[in-house]
């Protein structure tokens, strides 16, 4: 593989671009793979590229061999100890929510429609003032203000925030499991599958049997949420009616030896939850509305940097220190370079795993 014919630049980073093998891009789902290299320095660019080729090399090499052997129904233990751990999940993820200040409310939140099996995106909070623009535009002048499949929602509290993108997930579960519908089901099978490093083939015995168990899964999931909401549950406090099916999950080793599982996801990300910290630290006097300002400008250069916004937890002193040196090539603006906002950033990202406010829904992928 010809590191010449791989490096690109974008803009002042580079990237590493390579074809995928045609037998493998029905299970890649693309006909490229592109990585940044975090690095505007074309000899940093090359030094990098070498690893990155040999990591792709070794997933082609890979995917051959899980194309080969997929997963059989043998696997079944190993899939239901990954459904059942999907399902403790979420069932402990709604007993942090309901735990949660209910008392702070947003003016106004503008999220963006995503597919059914993923809550929609929280896209920007808005104030009283803006609020009242949205109301008054015309239909035209309001798309535009709110951007393209996005809508609005007023005076919301991140509790019920969270509990209406839970919502648009779960609350037709009951349905679809009367129904048989596994649509939903299988999409996150395939994020589950995918996160834990394990082969996907849909069309295998194995990948039905997981659907019909993630299926199941939502049901239970829907009853443990209802028969909370029926005596208004309240954790740490009340006897908890889904006590009685966390029992039944068992975590299984055999899980844990099948593949290694990443760190878990904080199931917030770095824009959803600047905007919680902000709120959170006005509503407190910790900082004056023109720091709140800078804040903002911080995580919105990493998010660009990053190309999307990414989780918490993905967000490692190596990353910051790979955008610090990125940044450092953009001309300074006044006394302050966007390199420094990186500092800013990953002091905000530490600050923010221990600001007091409510966690967001746990993305499904």
């Amino acid at each position: 593989m010809s590191l010449a014919t791989h490096v690109v630049r974008r803009g002042a980073v580079y990237y590493f671009r390579a074809r995928v093998p045609g037998n493998l891009r029905a299970a890649v789902g693309r006909n490229e793979l592109w990585r940044s290299l975090r690095t505007s320095q074309a000899c940093e660019a090359r030094r990098r590229a070498v690893t990155v080729s040999g990591l792709a090399e070794a997933l082609w090499r890979d995917l051959g061999t899980a194309m080969k052997h997929p997963m059989t129904a043998s696997d079944k233990d190993i899939i239901k100890a990954l459904v059942d751990g999907w399902l403790r999940a979420e069932i402990e993820e709604d007993a942090e929510l309901r735990s949660g200040s209910k008392s702070t409310t947003f003016p106004g939140v503008v999220l963006r429609q995503q597919p059914p099996w993923q809550p929609d995106e929280v896209v920007r909070y808005l104030d009283h003032d803006e609020v009242s623009a949205v109301q008054r535009a015309t239909p035209d002048r309001r798309d535009k203000l709110l951007g393209p499949n996005c809508y609005m929602v007023e005076n919301i509290s991140p509790f019920e925030l969270s509990r209406s993108r839970q919502r648009k997930i779960f609350d037709d579960v009951a349905g679809r499991h009367a129904a048989g519908d596994e649509s939903i089901a299988s999409e996150h099978v395939k994020a589950l599958l995918a996160r834990h490093g394990l082969p996907i083939d849909e069309f295998s015995s194995s990948f039905e049997i997981a659907s019909k168990m993630m299926m199941r899964a939502h049901h239970d999931l829907l009853l443990a949420m209802r028969d909370r909401d029926a005596i208004g549950w309240r954790p740490n406090l009340d006897e908890d009616p889904a006590e009685a099916l966390l029992q039944k999950l068992t975590r299984s080793a055999i899980a844990s030896s099948a593949a290694p599982v990443p760190t878990p996801l904080s199931g917030m990300t770095l824009g959803d939850s600047c905007e919680k910290y902000v709120s959170e630290s006005l509503k407190n006097e910790a900082f004056k509305p023109g720091r709140a300002d800078e804040v903002r400008s911080a995580v919105k250069n990493f998010v660009d940097w990053f190309e999307r916004s990414p989780d918490l937890s993905e967000i490692t002193p190596q990353v910051a220190g790979d955008y610090r040196i990125d940044m450092s090539f953009y001309p300074v603006s006044g006394a302050k370079t966007v390199a420094g906002n990186g500092q800013l950033a990953h002091r905000y990202c530490n600050a923010s795993k221990n600001a007091t406010i409510p966690p967001g829904f746990a993305e499904a992928d």
